[in-house]
């Protein structure tokens, strides 16, 4: 779980290993963000998982929920031939690079037309997070493109999973946790600034103010 503070500032606020990904499971995340004090948080990016925007609104009523853009492009590429995916991406860069949500909107409604016969349970899919594909076009456009996806996160996944490539030879999970939280402490040191935050903090801040008075 990554934060980002009122200075714009990229925290590492804790890790889980869960078996499994479930809404159940995010609950016990969300559940443990709010014990450890978190209340005032405007928006949470996160996979398309059904019910977790339901479960984020028990603990956090107020916040704004964007389901990550890259997972449903993926989500649709993997669904369709091999001879239609670039011409599927292209039209979904296309979609999210909008210059605003009205615009997006509407070409996500010429995708639906123009894909539906051939590719109907991938365009239904992504039909159905809808509601949350374009939350980031209510904030800032210097922030935008940090806020529509988890490439950071995913980022640090795949690091996290290179240092515990050796998990074999670990004792217990314990071991595999006491690795990451020692290289979780090395990255939180050297966080910067989200891309863009300093052009907008002011109105990050009217937004806060605003929610949360």
């Amino acid at each position: 779980v990554l934060g980002v503070d009122e200075e714009g500032r990229q925290e590492i606020l804790g890790f889980y290993i869960n078996p499994s990904e479930s809404a159940s499971s995010w609950e016990f995340i969300l559940k443990d963000l709010y014990d450890r004090g978190i209340r005032e948080v405007l928006l949470f990016i996160a996979d398309g998982l059904s019910g977790l925007s339901e479960r984020i609104k028990k603990y956090f009523p107020l916040a704004d929920f964007q389901s990550c853009t890259v997972h449903a492009m993926r989500n649709v590429i993997t669904r369709v031939r091999a001879s239609d995916k670039e011409e599927v991406g292209k039209d979904l860069r296309n979609i999210f690079n909008a210059i605003d949500r009205k615009q997006a909107e509407s070409m996500l409604d010429e995708f639906t037309v123009k894909w539906k016969d051939k590719y109907p349970s991938a365009v239904t899919n992504l039909n159905r997070n809808r509601d949350y594909l374009f939350t980031y076009y209510n904030y800032p456009e210097s922030i935008r493109k940090s806020i529509r996806s988890t490439n950071i996160i995913e980022r640090m996944n795949k690091e996290f999973r290179r240092r515990i490539k050796i998990i074999d030879s670990l004792p217990t999970e314990e071991s595999a946790r006491k690795i990451i939280y020692l290289r979780v402490i090395e990255l939180n040191n050297k966080m910067r600034a989200m891309h863009g935050f300093r052009e907008c903090k002011d109105e990050i801040e009217d937004l806060f103010r605003s929610r949360y008075p």
